[in-house]
C-alpha cells in the first residue's frame, strides 16, 4: 500500500509504495530459494564485525537501533506519554520525541 516516511534527519515525509505480498506467494518464494542450494553467509554479519562498517547497514549516528542507556530512559519517555494520552498516533510520537 502506499505510505508516507519520514527519514531520519529529514523534515519532509516521501511517499512510498509497497506492493501486498501475500503469505502463500511468500512460502513459494522461500521454497524455490531453498531448492536452489544451501545458503552462503557473510560471516562479518552473522558475527557482528564490531569496529567495522558493512554496506547498506545503518550505524547508530545514521539512525540505527540502538541501546545503551539513553535508548531506555526515551523509551520509558514514549511509554509516558503514550500512557498519558491514551490515544495516540505514530506522528504525534514522533513529534514529541
Amino acid at each position: 500500500g502506499d505510505m508516507l516516511y519520514l527519514p531520519p534527519g529529514s523534515g519532509l515525509p516521501v511517499r512510498v509504495h509497497g506492493a501486498f505480498v501475500d503469505d502463500d506467494e511468500v512460502h513459494r518464494v522461500v521454497s524455490a530459494w531453498k531448492a536452489r542450494g544451501e545458503p552462503e553467509y557473510v560471516d562479518d554479519v552473522l558475527n557482528g564485525a564490531e569496529g567495522e562498517h558493512l554496506p547498506g547497514v545503518p550505524t547508530l549516528s545514521e539512525g540505527g537501533a540502538g541501546g545503551g542507556e539513553e535508548g531506555d530512559a526515551l523509551f520509558d519517555e514514549a511509554v509516558a506519554f503514550v500512557t498519558e494520552n491514551r490515544r495516540v498516533s505514530i506522528s504525534s510520537v514522533q513529534r514529541k520525541f
